[in-house]
């Protein structure tokens, strides 16, 4: 992101910090622009605070709707910040869409959780890496290093989730050349494979090399998509229908360009509603 979209502000300044916030010391920043994302980052008084963008329809803290994003790609209510009237603060909208899609559609966030459900606890998985919520591995065996309590709830999973994705279509683009033309539902569906096999494993695969030398993206997909059903040596019935369910978001037409450049912002609060 261009240093020149941020606005450096004294996080002294911008914490107008609640004495509701349960912690009046520090101003928790969190994975999503609504009090259910998962807090990421704590600022405290002594931080410098460089705001990125704005998110004007986020959940309602007080009398404002309005989110900030920082550089750390985190977000705080602006019931907690004083941004000088004379500083513009772009739409994260607008930013977003000079890029392509952080976050997949809805549908490709449904297909990771219905095959990587939810992991309340603390558990090791086929590595031996320790992973928690829908495929969050984590750093260290008990997941000490993530500001949640356990068993993880629904809400706390789905932030995290979010938070992780972003790595997934981060590397996607990196993969695919600009060349290619992916709308939102081919886009999503590569997403979820993705965040499967992992950022190495999809660079090095023979789908993505198809894709860049310009053969047909269907032609490509049926063929190499239903391939990658086989884990540790292992054919899994699980992954081949999560293969044809991501074949099938991957061939569902869509008039939504996603890559090279989106041209809708896949929004936030389409995931939002979700019970604990």
């Amino acid at each position: 992101m261009l240093l020149s979209l941020f606005i450096a502000i004294p996080a002294a300044l911008l914490a107008v910090l609640a004495q509701q916030d349960q912690q009046p010391k520090h101003l928790r920043c969190r994975s999503l622009p609504s009090g259910i994302g998962l807090v990421t980052k704590l600022y405290s008084d002594q931080d410098i605070a460089s705001v990125e963008c704005q998110v004007p329809n986020g959940s309602r803290v007080d009398n404002t709707t309005q989110w900030l994003r920082t550089a750390d790609h985190c977000y705080v209510s602006s019931r907690y910040f004083y941004v000088p009237a004379t500083n513009t603060v772009p739409l994260c909208a607008d930013i977003d869409a000079q890029t392509s899609c952080q976050l997949p559609v809805s549908s490709a966030i449904d297909i990771i959780r219905q095959y990587q459900p939810l992991i309340s606890h603390p558990r090791a998985d086929i590595t031996g890496s320790a992973t928690i919520g829908h495929g969050h591995r984590c750093i260290s065996q008990t997941c000490a290093e993530l500001p949640v309590s356990f068993p993880m709830g629904r809400k706390s999973a789905l932030a995290l989730l979010l938070n992780d994705v972003r790595s997934a279509t981060g590397c996607l683009n990196q993969a695919v050349t600009p060349s290619v033309i992916l709308g939102e539902n081919q886009w999503g569906a590569l997403a979820s494979w993705v965040y499967d096999v992992g950022c190495e494993m999809a660079g090095k695969s023979r789908l993505i090399k198809r894709i860049n030398r310009g053969e047909d993206l269907a032609t490509v997909v049926k063929s190499e998509l239903p391939k990658w059903v086989v884990r540790e040596g292992v054919r899994e019935e699980r992954l081949e229908y999560r293969r044809a369910d991501e074949l099938a978001l991957f061939l569902t037409k869509s008039d939504t360009q996603a890559h090279p450049k989106c041209m809708a912002l896949v929004s936030n609060v389409s995931y939002l509603s979700v019970s604990q």
